[in-house]
C-alpha cells in the first residue's frame, strides 16, 4: 500500500545523545547491514529482516515530530543509485507497534508511526535528491520493547515531481559553501535529457565579485548541487529556457568557473563542457538573470562525447560464460548477528553456460556474473543456511571466502537448493552466490540466509598479546609471525590471518586466508605452541622472539605488514573498513604496487569521491603511510620496505633445474634479484613466468606459482635435487627437478 499522510519531513540537524546523555540516540555516523541497489532491482520487492528495537526516547533527541523509541546504529545502511524517475516504499511488518526514521542520501530526516497495517509503519520517498546514495534506515519501537521485523522495498515509476523548495535567497557573491539542491546522475541517465525547474533570480552583480568573469546578477546560494559520475569519456551540455533574460554560471569538481549569457539564443545561456573540465563529481550552478529581475525558468543537461551522438546502445543482457568470482553481484554485507534472524532477497534464478563444462563442481546452467555478492564478518562459531525458494527447478553454486565450490540442485525440497556452511575460513570475507536453473530457463526466486550456532556474530574476544610474537612453524618449516593487533602473517608462504583468544577451553584460534583454522594451545612457560588443524594436523611449534604488545614491529624485518585500510574516509566511511584485501595481496613482500579497485573492495559512499588510504609498518615497529586521493578507484598505492631477506645460501636454488611435474617434462630456472626477491621461468613444451616466489635457505623450502594454469607448488631443496607437491584444480600431484 502507499500512505502518505502520516509521514514528517524532518530537519537535517539533530543531538546525537538524549537529555541527559545516558542513551545515545540514533546516530548516522553508525552503519547498519548493508544493501547495495538500483532502482531496477528494486523493482523486484526486496525484504530484509531485522528485530524493532528502542533505546532512546526519540522526542527527547531534538528530532521534531517523532515518537517512541529506537537504537543508536541503524537496521540497515543502503547504499543507492540509479534512482532517478522510480519512488521507493518502505514497509514494515511485525508484531508489535513499531516505528520507522529514515535519514534519506541529502541528509534530512523521515518519520512514520502507523502509516501502515495495523500499528506498523509505512514511508514513501519520491524526491532524487533522497534517494540517490546512502539512505540510513531505523526500525524502532512504540513503548520500547522488541520484537522481529521485516523491512519491504519496491520501487514504482515515479511522477513528474514539483519543483523542490529552493534554498534561501542570500545576498552575495556566489558561494558553494551554502549548498543548492542536491541531485544525483551518473553519464548514463544523463544520455536522457534532464529537465530540471528553477527559479531565475539574483541580488548580487557578478562584475564585483573577484575571481568569476560573468555579468548578470546572482544570489550567494547555487539553485541546485549536482553529484555526478561515470563521466569520464564524455561532455556536458546544460542550457536554460527562461521567460526573461537568464545567465548561468557553473562552478565545476575542480574548482573551475563558467560563464554564459545568450549562446542558446533567445537570451537564453548554454554551456558545453568537456575535458580537461573534471565533471565526475560535485557541480553546481547559478541560473541568475541580466537584469537582477527573476522568472521561472527550465535548466536542461545532456551527455554525450563532443558531437553529442545518439546515445549508446543499452546495456547488455547478463553476460555469458562460467561463473567468475571475479565479477561482482548485487552486494550485501552482514555479521552473524544481523543473519540470525534471517533475511530474503528477490532474485531471478536464470543461466545460460551449462556449469558441468566449467571445471567447477555443479550442473544446471549459470551466468558469469554472480546474482548476489555477501561480504560476511564476526562468523565464527557459526553455520549459515542458504535456502532458495522458486517457481521452477532452481539451482545454487556458491564460491565461498576461502575459494572453496559448493553446489546443491534440490537440497531444499521441491527442486530447490539448499547449502550449509560452517567453516570460519569459509564465512569471513566475500561469498558470491549464483542462482541459476537446471535446464536453462528462468524464473522469479528468493534467497534466503540465516545464521545458528553458538556465534551468533557475538564480538570475538580480543586477542592476548602472550601470543604474539615470530614462531618457528613444523608444518611449513618457515616462520609464522603473530601480531597483537590480531593479524597473522606466514612468512614462508603468501598467506595472512586473523587470530582470537584465549577462549573459554585456554585454546587460541586462527583463522588463514587459504582457508585452514589452527586451534592452539600454549605451553606453560609461553614458548611452545601445540596445534591441530581443521583437517585434524597436528603439529607444533617453538617462539623465536616476542612482540611488541601493539602490533608494530611484530611482522618481519624488512618486509610489509599491513595495519589499517581505508576507503572513503573522506565521505563517512568507517576507518579500517577495507583493511582485509590489501593485507592479503601484500603482507610478507618487500614491495607491493596495490590498486585500488571499488568493483572489488565494495563502493561505500556512492556518488562521493573517496580517497584511500593505507598504513603499514616492516617488522621495525615504525608506521607508514600511502595514499590515493579522490576519486581514488582507479588508482594505485606503492608500498615499500627496505628489501627482506631470505638468509643463508641462494646459490642452493638459484639457476637451471630439469623438472618432471607429474610426468611432464622440461626445465625450470630460479634467479634471485636481491634481498628476498625471485623471479623464475618454467618451460614444459612453451616457457612462461613463475611468480610469487618465495625460498627459505635456512630450511630449503621453496614455493611459487604457475600463473597461467594456475598451479601452486611447494618443494624443499636437499642437494642437487628438489621434491615438493603442486596443486591443480583441488587435486594434489608430485614434482620432483634436479641439476
Amino acid at each position: 500500500m502507499m500512505r502518505f499522510e502520516r509521514q514528517v519531513l524532518l530537519g537535517a540537524a539533530f543531538g546525537v545523545l538524549c537529555a541527559g546523555g545516558a542513551i545515545a540516540c540514533p546516530n548516522p555516523a553508525f552503519t547498519g547491514a548493508t544493501a547495495y541497489f538500483t532502482g531496477g532491482q528494486l523493482a523486484t520487492p526486496q525484504t530484509l529482516a531485522s528485530t524493532a528495537t528502542g533505546g532512546a526516547q526519540l522526542s527527547a533527541c531534538g528530532i521534531p515530530g517523532t515518537r517512541g523509541y529506537a537504537a543508536p546504529q541503524p537496521n540497515f545502511t543502503l547504499y543507492l543509485n540509479q534512482m532517478q524517475g522510480y519512488g521507493l516504499n518502505f514497509d514494515v511488518d511485525s508484531d508489535c507497534d513499531t516505528t520507522l526514521l529514515i535519514r534519506a542520501a541529502d541528509g534530512t530526516w523521515h518519520f512514520d508511526d502507523d502509516g501502515g497495517e495495523g500499528l506498523t509503519p509505512e514511508m514513501d520517498l519520491s524526491a532524487p535528491q533522497h534517494l540517490e546514495g546512502r539512505v540510513d534506515v531505523w526500525i524502532g519501537t512504540y513503548s520500547n520493547t522488541s520484537c522481529p521485523a521485516t523491512l519491504a522495498l519496491q520501487t514504482t515509476p515515479s511522477a513528474p515531481q514539483p519543483l523542490p523548495p529552493q534554498p534561501p535567497q542570500v545576498a552575495g557573491c556566489p558561494n558553494p559553501a551554502y549548498g543548492g539542491q542536491a541531485v544525483s546522475y551518473n553519464a548514463n541517465q544523463l544520455f536522457t535529457s534532464q529537465s530540471l525547474g528553477v527559479l531565475a533570480a539574483g541580488s548580487t552583480p557578478l562584475s564585483s565579485c573577484p575571481g568569476i568573469d560573468g555579468r548578470g546578477y546572482v544570489n550567494a546560494a547555487p539553485d541546485y548541487s549536482f553529484y555526478l559520475s561515470g563521466m569520464d569519456p564524455y561532455g556536458l551540455e546544460l542550457d536554460v529556457d527562461a521567460a526573461c533574460d537568464a545567465t548561468m554560471l557553473v562552478r565545476t569538481a575542480d574548482g573551475m568557473w563558467h560563464f554564459d549569457d545568450d549562446s542558446d539564443g533567445n537570451l537564453d545561456p548554454r554551456l558545453t563542457l568537456q575535458r580537461p573540465t573534471v565533471l565526475n563529481g560535485r557541480m553546481d550552478v547559478w541560473v541568475g538573470t541580466y537584469g537582477g529581475n527573476s522568472c521561472n525558468a527550465t535548466l536542461n543537461m545532456r551527455a554525450g562525447p563532443t558531437e553529442l551522438p545518439p546515445p549508446p546502445p543499452p546495456p547488455p543482457p547478463p553476460q555469458a560464460g562460467c561463473p567468475n568470482p571475479s565479477l561482482n553481484g548485487q552486494m550485501l554485507g552482514y555479521t552473524a548477528s544481523q543473519l540470525a534472524g534471517g533475511q530474503s532477497l528477490g532474485v531471478m534464478a536464470a543461466g545460460s553456460t551449462r556449469v558441468a563444462g566449467c571445471g567447477i563442481p555443479g550442473g544446471g546452467y549459470a551466468n558469469a556474473q554472480p546474482d548476489v555478492t555477501l561480504n560476511l564478518s564476526q562468523m565464527q562459531g557459526s553455520t549459515l543456511t542458504l535456502a532458495v525458494d522458486a517457481s521452477c527447478d532452481s539451482t545454487m553454486l556458491i564460491h565461498a571466502a576461502d575459494g572453496s565450490w559448493h553446489y546443491n540442485d534440490d537440497g531444499n525440497g521441491n527442486l530447490d537448493p539448499r547449502i550449509t556452511l560452517s567453516e570460519p575460513g569459509e564465512l569471513n570475507g566475500q561469498l558470491d552466490l549464483w542462482i541459476g536453473t537446471y535446464g536453462g530457463n528462468s524464473c522469479n526466486a528468493t534467497l534466503t540466509l540465516q545464521t545458528s550456532g553458538s556465534g551468533g556474530g557475538g564480538i570475538v574476544p580480543p586477542p592476548s598479546a602472550g601470543l604474539s610474537g615470530t614462531w618457528q612453524w613444523e608444518a611449513t618449516g618457515g616462520t609464522v609471525t603473530i601480531n597483537a593487533n590480531g593479524t597473522v602473517t606466514d612468512n614462508m608462504y603468501p598467506n595472512t590471518g586473523t587470530w582470537s583468544g584465549p577462549g573459554s577451553d585456554g585454546r587460541y584460534t586462527i583463522v588463514w586466508s587459504h582457508g585452514y583454522t589452527d586451534f592452539i594451545t600454549m605451553s606453560a612457560d609461553g614458548n611452545a605452541l601445540t596445534i591441530i588443524n581443521n583437517t585434524g594436523y597436528a603439529f607444533g611449534a617453538t617462539r623465536i622472539s616476542s612482540g611488541t604488545g601493539g602490533g608494530g614491529g611484530g611482522g618481519l624485518m624488512g618486509r610489509i605488514n599491513v595495519l589499517s585500510a581505508s576507503y572513503g574516509v573522506n565521505c563517512g566511511a568507517p576507518q579500517g573498513n577495507v583493511t582485509g584485501h590489501i593485507a592479503a595481496q601484500c603482507n610478507g613482500q618487500t614491495s607491493c604496487d596495490y590498486r585500488v579497485d571499488h568493483t572489488v573492495i565494495g563502493d561505500p559512499a556512492v556518488g562521493c569521491r573517496k580517497t584511500y588510504q593505507v598504513s603499514y609498518e616492516c617488522g621495525d615497529g615504525v608506521t607508514r603511510t600511502a595514499e590515493a586521493p579522490a576519486e581514488a578507484s582507479g588508482r594505485s598505492v606503492a608500498l615499500q620496505c627496505a628489501g627482506g631477506s631470505s638468509g643463508g645460501n641462494t646459490a642452493a636454488l638459484e639457476g637451471t633445474w630439469n623438472i618432471n611435474a607429474n610426468g611432464h617434462r622440461g626445465t625450470i630456472t630460479f634467479q634471485h634479484m636481491g634481498g628476498g626477491t625471485w623471479t623464475g621461468t618454467l618451460t614444459l613444451g612453451s616457457s612462461e613466468p613463475i611468480t610469487d616466489v618465495v625460498f627459505n635457505a635456512a630450511s630449503g623450502r621453496v614455493l611459487f606459482e604457475r600463473p597461467n594454469v594456475p598451479q601452486y607448488y611447494t618443494g624443499v631443496v636437499t642437494g642437487g635435487e628438489i621434491s615438493g607437491s603442486f596443486e591443480s584444480f583441488g587435486t594434489t600431484y608430485t614434482w620432483t627437478a634436479t641439476r
